[in-house]
């Protein structure tokens, strides 16, 4: 989950990327979000294709027309692990019609 603000005075148009490493996961456009309201991005990320490894999650935007502060536009939420999924072993053995 991803809250951005606008800390602005005028409703703002911006990209929000969501991504790990140097690899974007989704970016969405925000369209007229009100001056000091806070959007939830909810994101479902299918790892499937993901290397099992360690990455580093972020989101960011770029800046709006007029924006002096710039530090808080990226936020790196730390780091997860991509795990090697267990498959089950299954094997049927008989079939036993009734």
């Amino acid at each position: 989950q991803t809250l951005v603000e606008n800390q602005g005075d005028q409703s703002e148009n911006f990209n929000l990327t969501v991504g790990y490493n140097n690899e974007t996961i989704q970016t969405l456009q925000i369209t007229s979000l009100p001056p000091h309201q806070v959007y939830t991005l909810t994101l479902v990320w299918n790892t499937t294709e993901v290397s099992v490894g360690n990455y580093t999650l972020k989101a960011w935007a770029p800046p709006v027309p007029g924006e002096i502060d710039l530090a808080d536009n990226q936020h790196v939420d730390g780091e997860i692990q991509i795990l090697t999924p267990i498959i089950p072993n299954i094997a049927i053995l008989d079939v036993t019609p009734n």
